[in-house]
């Protein structure tokens, strides 16, 4: 099974892959306040979140991690981000 194919719909909301297309968007509204009580730490530049990404991209690859975005359908802005690993 390729996991950067994979895509749910529902009525409202759709889930990707996570790619750097998202990169800006993780970057600006993953911050501390945020982030809180989670890991990572929010990134302090915009490389940080690049290379969070290909680490991501690369348990997609090898399937042990799904990382995916959360955009609601209608605007396709990006509200969230999930992740599952094994």
């Amino acid at each position: 099974m390729n996991l950067l194919e994979i895509t749910i719909e529902t009525e409202r909301l759709l889930l990707k892959p996570i790619s750097h297309d998202f990169a800006k968007d993780i970057f600006c509204e993953y911050t501390a306040e945020i982030a809180k009580f989670m890991v990572p730490k929010p990134a302090e530049k915009i490389e940080e979140t690049y290379e969070s990404i290909d680490k991501s991209l690369a348990g997609l690859r090898k399937a042990i991690e799904l990382d995916m975005v959360i955009l609601k359908k209608r605007t396709m802005n990006s509200l969230e981000c999930a992740a599952y690993m094994t």
